[in-house]
């Protein structure tokens, strides 16, 4: 497994400082995102996008789950992303025509989507910046893994310290491929470890929170 990119850091600036201690500046108000997007209180984010399409679980899949929540609790769903995503976003949102889902794709700044997702109950991710900062506010995430970069970038480290992403992968022996995929797929499908997490092994990981 590679060496994961926050060990690496902490290494590094050992090194250089002879010490270690990190502090980070936390201050968001999600009152001031529930005021600005009319959210009530309890919602849970999710982010569709992946940087290309090989990294992104299906957005079908996305409304399957959206509807096995929607069964068991009445949380808002806000689904966020860069303009890019707005289209993925959409696609999702439209399946749901009257009730509490939301598309904030390329509509908030960075600080409001840190405020965001430090208010919500969850968020459900694909690998994206979403997860890291999720951890950053002290929100749960639930990430949808590959095996591209396995181990680099997540999971965390087994002595990071705050709530770590809970990862969601179906492990192969090709993993570490650096997204260089040895499966034949689709141009617009994931690929293949991807493509083989179900709703259902998302799903149980979210009722957890439900």
């Amino acid at each position: 497994m590679p060496y994961n990119e926050i060990s690496r850091n902490n290494f590094f600036t050992k090194i250089i400082t002879n010490d270690y201690r990190p502090t980070i500046v936390k201050n968001y108000s999600y009152k001031t995102a529930l005021k600005k997007f009319s959210l009530k209180n309890d919602y849970f984010v999710i982010f569709p996008g992946g940087s290309w399409a090989g990294r992104k679980w299906p957005n079908n899949n996305f409304v399957e789950l959206i509807k096995k929540i929607n069964r068991r609790s009445d949380l808002e769903v806000v689904i966020c992303g860069s303009k890019t995503e707005f289209d993925d976003a959409q696609y999702i949102t439209q399946k749901f025509l009257n009730k509490n889902v939301h598309n904030f794709a390329g509509k908030t700044s960075l600080s409001e989507l840190f405020n965001i997702i430090s208010g919500a109950s969850f968020i459900l991710s694909n690998e994206t910046s979403a997860i890291h900062i999720a951890s950053h506010t002290n929100t749960q995430s639930i990430c949808i893994l590959g095996g591209g970069h396995f181990g680099r970038f997540l999971p965390y480290p087994s002595d990071f310290s705050g709530p770590k992403p809970i990862d969601v992968y179906h492990k192969m022996d090709c993993y570490g491929c650096n997204w260089r995929c040895i499966h034949r797929r689709k141009k617009s499908s994931p690929v293949k470890c991807i493509e083989l997490i179900s709703v259902e092994d998302v799903f149980q990981k979210v009722i957890n929170f439900l």
